[in-house]
């Protein structure tokens, strides 16, 4: 079954995400999150600056 997600239901399914540590380098020099004492936060501002196609790269690079 395939579902269609909004973007709202994308950026949900990204900041659900728990990025690797190598990925929150580049997750950090574009801006996407911070990290706080070892711990990663998203900065949902900016994942709703991206639309839907890039939400949904951005998860691929995540999962995979």
């Amino acid at each position: 079954m395939k579902v269609e997600l909004d973007k709202t239901g994308m950026v949900h399914l990204v900041s659900g995400t728990y990025p690797s540590h190598d990925m929150q380098e580049t997750l950090l020099n574009r801006n996407l999150g911070y990290r706080e004492n070892d711990v990663w936060h998203w900065d949902s501002e900016e994942l709703r600056k991206l639309d839907n196609p890039q939400l949904y790269t951005l998860y691929k690079e995540l999962r995979y």
